[in-house]
């Protein structure tokens, strides 16, 4: 275990009903079959959700019964990182799974930055593309709980935790965010003092694998501040990122949000957001902060405009050119949120002006509705309020590929229970709610509490969360969302007689990757030649030859599955047919 503390030098580290339609009947290969047209694909599918599993090892790890999966990462499609809590016999303890090539590994303890560390939590991950992963979080020691830590995974392998802080002084990670690899920022607080309960805000640079000394943020003293927090970073680039926390100009005062840049590897001055007090703001506080490209930001939180404190409601600011904004009331959140009680739980901008910010409002009953709100070409819609979520629902996660391309994931009633859902924005529509597939069969308990989904490409997205089992225990899952199929071709006979052909039938099958039905058409070719097209009928079909079709001689048959609006292309191996006189 190695800690950081002034004292120290800088540290580095590693972390498819039978349909067919033979196109010509009764005429020689050589004479008049039509040229293979390949069908229209759709540019980009949005996939199909697998079922809902079960961490691999978790049971094992959880003697104490209960387990979480509360973030998840992923460096390319294919290749992500999960991280969450197990309870055994000492306590709740921090775990990481590893997927590679598409396939998850087992779920191993997180390493323990110190030997007789009790509980230890993983509050965030983050994976560069193509690069490595950092978990941040803290960890307890007997009698004395908060000290934070960082963790890299290198290829497969997770390194040695570092401890920001030192072993005796308290203190939390809360957030980090990779803009390449081996280059990230953390944030999060350290306590001023191990009984006094103040807390100081911090940024931690990872420059090219080294990890820099905790600083506070510059221009608090200004603003009066005496004790605060990094609530969330965001990196747009190596050393151009942005940071949003909270601070207190007394032990017991009101809750502000600060905000604070980092320009060319040089953190900025704190600052307020700019004339807040346009919504009566009393207290305010960052739930996320996503920057699209150097200078170009967006924070979202919550805010109470009377002095009671108690009327929550929901804020957004934008960053253009390095110059934050004002805020203003997330639209449409007011009219809706009767009970006074909102949040917003994820933002993510996938270009600069282009955002989503997602969360929940109460209604008059106190249930809590789903939100999803856009910003597009700099200017924040009304919030969508998907109906087929009523009457209970809370949208927790969101993540973009591109603008205008984002999945939505949460937990909603349906039926009897509380289930995890997901929702599909493609090029700018927002598509219709469906609950995730094989959650009702894990849920016994009929209780999903979150949802935290991230996509690697389009169609290509990856889930995890909480639901409750037969035994009321707490269990973390995963899932995968993927629009990859596999298409088969079988010869009814590999040989048969020329003026026959009819007697041959090819029939093909579109399996995906992650379940579901495909819809759309398989054409058949030999070679640059159009034999049938076959349209697909839950997932199969098939079509006969017709006589005289073929000329005798041998041929590879290939099966082209053409996609659909949910599934990618696929094509089958060569099949050999011989045509003989």
């Amino acid at each position: 275990m190695t800690p950081l503390t002034g004292d120290d030098p800088v540290i580095r580290n590693k972390l498819a009903v039978l349909a067919c339609a033979v196109l010509s009947t009764g005429v020689a290969l050589f004479a008049a079959v039509a040229p293979a047209v390949a069908s229209s694909p759709p540019t980009r599918p949005t996939g199909h959700w697998g079922n809902a599993h079960r961490v691999p090892g978790l049971g094992k790890l959880s003697t104490g019964g209960n387990s979480a999966v509360d973030v998840v990462s992923c460096r390319a499609p294919g290749d992500c990182a999960a991280a969450g809590f197990y309870s055994d016999h000492s306590g709740d303890q921090a775990f990481l799974i590893s997927e590679h090539a598409g396939t998850w590994g087992t779920a191993v303890p997180a390493p323990k930055p110190d030997p007789t560390a009790t509980d230890s939590f993983i509050n965030a991950l983050s994976c560069s593309t193509h690069g490595d992963c950092v978990a941040v979080g803290s960890f307890d020691m007997p009698g004395s709980p908060g000290r934070g830590f960082v963790v890299t995974r290198h290829g497969d392998h997770w390194g040695e935790p570092i401890v920001v802080s030192g072993t005796q002084v308290l203190s939390t990670v809360t957030t980090v965010s990779c803009a390449r690899d081996n280059n990230c920022v953390a944030g999060g607080f350290i306590f001023d003092g191990p009984t006094n309960g103040v807390q100081q805000p911090f940024v931690m640079d990872e420059v090219n694998g080294a990890w820099r000394l905790p600083q506070t943020p510059a221009g608090l003293d200004a603003l009066n501040a005496v004790s605060g927090r990094i609530i969330s970073v965001s990196c747009a680039s190596p050393g151009n990122c942005a940071a949003a926390g909270t601070y207190r100009t007394s032990q017991n005062g009101s809750s502000q949000t600060f905000l604070v840049d980092e320009r060319g590897g040089n953190w900025g001055q704190a600052q307020v957001v700019p004339e807040f007090s346009m919504l009566k703001e009393t207290s305010s506080g960052p739930s996320a902060i996503s920057c699209a490209a150097p200078g170009e930001c967006a924070v979202a939180g919550s805010y109470s405009d009377d002095a009671s404190q108690v009327h929550e409601q929901l804020f957004v600011a934008s960053e253009v050119q390095g110059k934050w904004g004002s805020p203003q009331q997330l639209p449409g959140t007011g009219r809706l949120n009767k009970n006074n009680i909102a949040e917003v739980n994820a933002l993510r901008c996938a270009a600069a002006g282009t955002c989503v910010a997602v969360g929940f409002i109460t209604d008059g009953s106190g249930f809590r509705h789903a939100i999803i709100s856009d910003e597009k070409n700099g200017t924040w819609q009304a919030v969508l309020e998907p109906s087929e979520l009523k009457p209970f629902s809370e949208g927790d996660s969101v993540s973009c590929v591109s603008a205008g391309n984002c999945v939505v994931a949460g937990y909603a009633h349906f039926g009897e229970a509380n289930q995890a859902f997901t929702v599909n924005e493609v090029n700018g529509s927002w598509g219709t709610a469906q609950l995730l597939p094989g959650i009702t069969a894990l849920n016994a308990g009929q209780l999903v509490e979150s949802a935290d989904a991230v996509c690697a490409a389009q169609g290509k997205c990856f889930l995890g969360g909480v639901y409750v089992d037969a035994h009321s225990n707490v269990q973390g899952f995963l899932d995968e969302e993927s629009p990859a199929t596999v298409t088969t071709l079988k010869l009814s006979s590999a040989k048969i007689r020329f003026g026959h052909e009819q007697t041959e039938t090819l029939s093909v099958q579109v399996k995906p990757r992650t379940g579901g039905t495909p819809s759309g058409q398989v054409t058949i070719v030999a070679g640059k030649a159009r034999i049938c097209a076959i349209k697909l009928k839950a997932g199969k079909g098939a079509c006969k030859l017709g006589a005289n079709q073929l000329k005798p001689g041998t041929y590879k048959l290939t099966g082209n599955y053409g996609g659909s609006s949910t599934y990618s292309r696929s094509a089958t191996p060569a099949e050999k047919l011989t045509v003989a006189k």
